[in-house]
């Protein structure tokens, strides 16, 4: 898989913990495919430990961890990981 550079607004923010710190964050998560031997994709949300998933398109793969992305990030709010104001999140492909 190939490294991409993470971009996200803000200062002191942990990887894998997306913080808060104004009335508005943007946050833009990497997302990285690769093929296996048998065909099959994998696609990984970088920043998120937890979020890959497989798919037999790179689309399915990648549009498949975006949603476990977004599932982890919604579980960190309403658990209280992290402030529940307005938060924009982007993903870009490697």
């Amino acid at each position: 898989m190939k490294a991409r550079k993470m971009a996200r607004s803000g200062s002191g923010e942990m990887p894998n913990q997306p913080k808060c710190n104004t009335t508005e964050t943007m946050a833009t998560f990497n997302i990285e495919t690769e093929r296996e031997d048998d065909g099959r994709w994998i696609a990984e949300v970088v920043e998120i430990a937890g979020a890959m998933a497989y798919g037999l398109t790179r689309e399915q793969a990648s549009a498949k961890a975006q949603a476990i992305a977004l599932h982890i990030l919604a579980d960190r709010v309403e658990n209280g990981e992290v402030e529940p104001e307005l938060v924009h999140v982007s993903f870009q492909a490697a």
